[in-house]
């Protein structure tokens, strides 16, 4: 059985976007503990939600982005040709 190793770009850009997630929800969270009135408050759910949402598309999108990137390293291509995502799947 072979094990696919990730190259240290992604290793890094993984990290990098696991990090920035944590910053995201630590700062969501300490803007939950902030007393507003309630019409500030709904908009501030409102705010965090779109936050949470935005978050986990780009994360969707990251995924699948690499899954191309995986894909691309693995179809046979001329040095000079430059795989984009349509051509991918056509071959």
């Amino acid at each position: 059985m072979d094990y696919v190793r990730m190259p240290t770009e992604k290793i890094t850009s993984l990290q990098h976007f696991k990090r920035t997630e944590k910053d995201v929800i630590g700062g969501l969270c300490s803007l939950a503990n902030i007393p507003l009135s309630p019409e500030t408050a709904q908009d501030q759910e409102r705010r965090i939600r779109r936050e949470i949402a935005n978050s986990n598309e780009r994360r969707r999108m990251q995924s699948i982005n690499a899954g191309f990137q995986s894909l691309k390293t693995l179809l046979p291509h001329t040095d000079g040709e430059k795989l984009s995502k349509v051509d991918s799947p056509v071959l």
